[in-house]
C-alpha cells in the first residue's frame, strides 16, 4: 500500500510537469524576449527545457494580431505553424489577449515559409483583421529584445493599408526611408512640440510642411497619405520614448483615417486630431505641475544671473518655451517674468533684513546690476523706496 501511495504521487506529479510545461516554456521565452533574464541563465533553462532555439541558428520574431479567444482557433493556429514551420521551430507567448509572439528559427527559406503559413491563417481568420510583423534575424541571445521591438515597430505599416497584412522589418525600414527621401525634412522640431505639450507648435510644423513640399506642385492624394505616415512614424516615437503607447485598436483606426484621406481638410482633421491625443497621452507621463515646479527651483537657484529668462529656463529644462510660458502661467497663476521679479525683490528685502549690504551690492545678488532700474522695480513691488523700506526696518529694530 506505502509502494501504491508513492507510484500514484509520482504520477501525479509528472501529470502536473506536463501540464505546467507549456506555461513554463512561454514564460521562460517571454522574458528572454523582453530582457529580463541574463543570456548565460537563458542558455541553461532553454537546455533544461529542451527548446532547441538559439543552438544551432538565430531566430527571427513575428508578431501576430489576430482574435484568439476561441481556443479551438489557437489550435489550429499552432497546428498550421507546426506544418509550415515545424513542431520544434518555433516557440510563442501572448502579449495581450488577441497578440501572440512567435521566436522562430532562421532557416534559409523562412520568408517563403512564414508567407505561406500566413495565408493559411489568414484562412483561419477571415472573420476578422489578421496582421503580422517579422523582425530582422539575430544570432545572438543578447539581442533578443530587439526582436520584439522591430515587431512593434513594423506592425504600425501592416496596418496602413489592408486589413490582412505580414510586413518584414526590412521592407518596412526600406518604405519609411522612401517617404523620408521625398520629405527630406528634420523631424525634431515637430518631436520635441509633441514631447513638451505644445500643440501649437506641432501644427505650425506640420502648416510649414506642407507650405513647402505639398504646395509646390499639383496637389496629390497620395502625397497626403504618405505624409500622413510619416507623421504618424514620429508621433510613436514620441509615445515610445515616454513609455506609452495606443493600444492596437486606436492605431488600426488612425492609420485607417490615413490611408482614407481624401481631401486636404481630412488630412488636417486627422492629424491634428493625432496630435491633440498624443499630447495628452504623454502629458500624463510628465504633469505640467512638475515642470512648473522645476522652473520655480531653478529660478530661485539662479536670481542672481542677470539675464535669467524664460528662453534659459526652457533651454535648461529642455522644454519648448511657449510651452513652458502657458504651463508655468497655469500652475502658479503669474507669468514667468513677473515671478522672476517678485522672487528678485523678495531676496532683496530678506538680505536688506539680514545683512548690512549697500543697495548696490543687493541689487548685484539678485541679478539687477542697474541701481536704477532696481530701485524702480522695487518701489513698484513693495510700495516703498527701498530707503523707506530700509528706515522703516531700523526703526521696528531699534537700530
Amino acid at each position: 500500500m506505502k509502494l501504491r501511495e508513492q507510484i500514484l504521487k509520482k504520477r501525479e506529479q509528472q501529470s502536473k510537469d506536463v501540464e505546467i510545461y507549456p506555461v513554463l516554456c512561454q514564460e521562460l521565452l517571454r522574458r528572454i524576449v523582453t530582457g529580463y533574464i541574463k543570456s548565460e541563465e537563458a542558455v541553461e533553462k532553454l537546455s533544461e527545457y529542451q527548446i532547441q532555439l538559439w543552438k544551432n541558428n538565430g531566430v527571427r520574431g513575428v508578431l501576430l494580431i489576430m482574435n484568439l479567444e476561441d481556443h479551438d482557433m489557437l489550435l489550429k493556429l499552432l497546428e498550421i505553424m507546426n506544418k509550415t514551420i515545424g513542431e520544434k521551430k518555433y516557440g510563442y507567448f501572448f502579449l495581450e489577449k488577441n497578440k501572440i509572439f512567435f521566436v522562430i528559427e532562421e532557416t534559409p527559406e523562412i520568408k517563403d515559409l512564414l508567407g505561406t503559413a500566413f495565408e493559411q491563417i489568414t484562412e483561419l481568420g477571415k472573420d476578422g483583421m489578421v496582421a503580422a510583423s517579422v523582425s530582422s534575424y539575430y544570432g545572438k541571445i543578447d539581442d533578443s529584445p530587439k526582436i520584439l521591438s522591430e515587431c512593434e515597430e513594423a506592425l504600425v505599416d501592416t496596418m496602413r493599408d489592408e486589413r490582412k497584412t505580414l510586413i518584414f522589418y526590412e521592407d518596412y525600414i526600406e518604405y519609411m526611408q522612401q517617404i523620408s527621401h521625398s520629405y527630406p525634412v528634420n523631424f525634431d522640431r515637430y518631436r520635441i512640440a509633441v514631447k513638451s505639450g505644445d500643440q501649437e507648435e506641432a501644427v505650425a510644423f506640420i502648416d510649414h510642411y506642407l507650405e513647402q513640399y505639398i504646395f509646390d506642385g499639383p496637389l496629390m492624394i497620395s502625397q497626403l497619405r504618405n505624409l500622413g505616415v510619416l507623421i504618424f512614424h514620429n508621433t510613436i516615437s514620441v509615445l515610445k520614448e515616454s513609455n506609452k503607447h495606443f493600444d492596437n485598436e486606436e492605431q488600426v483606426k488612425i492609420l485607417e483615417n490615413i490611408s482614407g484621406i481624401n481631401t486636404l481638410q481630412e488630412f488636417c482633421r486627422t492629424l491634428y486630431t493625432l496630435i491633440e491625443e498624443t499630447i495628452q497621452t504623454v502629458s500624463q507621463n510628465v504633469g505640467g505641475n512638475t515642470v512648473a515646479q522645476k522652473a520655480q527651483e531653478y529660478i530661485e537657484q539662479n536670481l542672481d544671473r542677470e539675464k535669467l529668462s524664460l528662453n534659459l529656463i526652457a533651454s535648461n529644462l529642455f522644454v519648448n518655451s511657449s510651452y513652458l510660458s502657458r504651463i508655468f502661467k497655469q500652475t502658479t497663476g503669474e507669468s514667468i517674468t513677473k515671478y522672476i521679479m517678485r522672487k528678485r525683490v523678495e531676496k532683496s528685502m530678506e538680505l536688506f533684513d539680514n545683512t548690512d549690504l549697500k543697495v548696490y551690492e543687493v541689487a548685484a545678488a539678485v541679478g539687477m546690476p542697474d541701481a536704477h532700474y532696481f530701485g524702480t522695480s522695487f518701489k513698484k513691488y513693495t510700495g516703498k523706496t527701498v530707503n523707506e523700506y530700509k528706515s522703516k526696518n531700523r526703526t521696528l529694530s531699534g537700530k
